[in-house]
């Protein structure tokens, strides 16, 4: 039978997103983490196709180590189908401590604000492509595709005959922002005139023409990169492509081309735990406070948005693993865990909660004093309270850290008992 692994590590709520995906589409699949990979799974009991999905691509190389990078390497050298979305796509790349199994590398911006776009945007599909690559397709599927795209990173796409471009960008859909500015409300010169005063290159039309989703061959096998979220929920052009993927790469059945919703807030708690409970309460208490006081914003019923330099992808993480740990009744293994970790995590948690409050209504005040009072909080003190909480940016670190490893782990059970 064909076989889907999905590997875990460092994935967080995009991870979530793949398991669900998934267990939507009711294929076989098995969670495995970075030490079933050094462990030998992927020669053991190789699957047809393994799924890397988003996430920090520097940190899921150091779970893996080098030995497991040349683990996923043979893997796919010797047949295996590799497929990645966002952060499982640069993880693919060459340099900086990838995979190497694709030859190009992954390219900077030239501003960093650049990264912060987000949301839908119309792709191009490749004409001319060999007959193996155009399969890749679902037909009859949309000449532009609204596909959905989540802070990614972009191909250093230096021409090479190893790789085979299926998508390119094109325009920004109607959802599509920067940090919390919605592209579609901003006036049309809008950009340009930032750009004259200010020499701020933000206009998503950069993006126009730059790679979204690749393909190439590695020895015997091969991989498809895409930096399209692909298994975002109910997004019916990539939904459709992923479901078309998984039946031609690894001759999987999907019974459902369309995911359904995630909704975080309308979850039903299969786990009454009046511990795990009061876990959830701190942690919503903590997005509503942000969103309230307008540093956080609902992009969707699952996906939150946030001003920038707020750490709304950390909460996110959170409140996304904690709803899911509760909406399903508790593996043995989970429980175990919890009475473990219980006491000590709650002890962080309210810790957190006093501290990450306070910190957020900082920010806000920051916010409301800029113009007049521009001192009255000083950067550098947010900062290190920020860094306290959160770590340094993009490198989890503090009492976040410390909630987010149990969090994750019990999402891991979680998600495992019920596969």
């Amino acid at each position: 039978m064909s076989t889907l692994h999905i590997l875990w590590d460092e994935s967080y709520i995009w991870g979530l997103l793949a398991v669900r995906a998934a267990q939507a589409m009711n294929l076989p699949f098995r969670i495995i983490q970075a030490g079933d990979i050094l462990q030998g799974v992927l020669k053991k009991t190789p699957p047809t196709l393994l799924l890397v999905p988003g996430g920090n691509a520097r940190h899921k190389a150091q779970r893996l180590t080098q030995q497991g990078i040349l683990g996923i390497r043979e893997y796919v050298a010797g047949g295996g189908q590799y497929l990645g979305f966002c952060g499982g796509a640069g993880l693919a790349l060459s340099g900086q401590g990838g995979l190497e199994i694709c030859p190009w590398h992954r390219a900077g911006y030239d501003d960093r604000l650049q990264h912060f776009m987000s949301g839908h945007l119309y792709a191009t599909l490749s004409h001319d492509l060999p007959p193996a690559e155009a399969a890749l397709f679902p037909s009859p599927f949309p000449a532009a595709p609204r596909l959905p795209v989540w802070w990614p990173g972009r191909f250093d796409a230096a021409p090479h005959p190893d790789v085979h471009i299926l998508a390119t960008y094109q325009a920004p859909a109607e959802d599509f922002w920067l940090a919390d500015l919605p592209i579609n409300n901003l006036p049309p010169e809008t950009f340009s005139v930032w750009r004259d005063m200010y020499g701020l290159s933000l206009s998503p039309s950069f993006l126009a023409g730059q790679p979204c989703v690749v393909h190439g061959a590695y020895g015997r096998g091969a991989y498809t990169l895409s930096y399209s979220h692909l298994e975002t929920p109910h997004s019916p052009h990539a939904n459709r492509w992923l479901a078309h993927l998984l039946r031609t790469l690894a001759r999987l059945a999907p019974c459902c081309e369309t995911l359904p919703h995630w909704e975080l807030r309308a979850t039903h708690a299969a786990w009454d735990d009046p511990a795990l409970a009061t876990l959830d309460e701190i942690i919503t208490s903590l997005v509503d406070t942000g969103i309230s006081h307008t540093m956080l914003f609902e992009r969707n019923e699952w996906l939150l948005g946030w001003r920038t330099g707020i750490p709304g992808a950390n909460l996110n993480n959170m409140w996304a693993a904690i709803k899911t740990i509760r909406e399903r009744s508790p593996s043995p293994a989970a429980e175990t865990l919890w009475q473990k970790k219980r006491a000590s995590a709650l002890q962080a948690a309210a810790i957190f909660h006093s501290g990450c409050t306070q910190y957020l209504l900082a920010e806000r005040l920051a916010m409301t004093l800029a113009k007049s009072f521009p001192e009255a909080v000083p950067a550098p003190v947010l900062k290190e309270h920020r860094a306290s909480l959160f770590g340094a940016p993009m490198q989890a670190g503090g009492f976040y850290r410390d909630l987010m490893t149990v969090l994750d782990d019990l999402a891991f059970l979680q998600m495992q008992e019920n596969v």
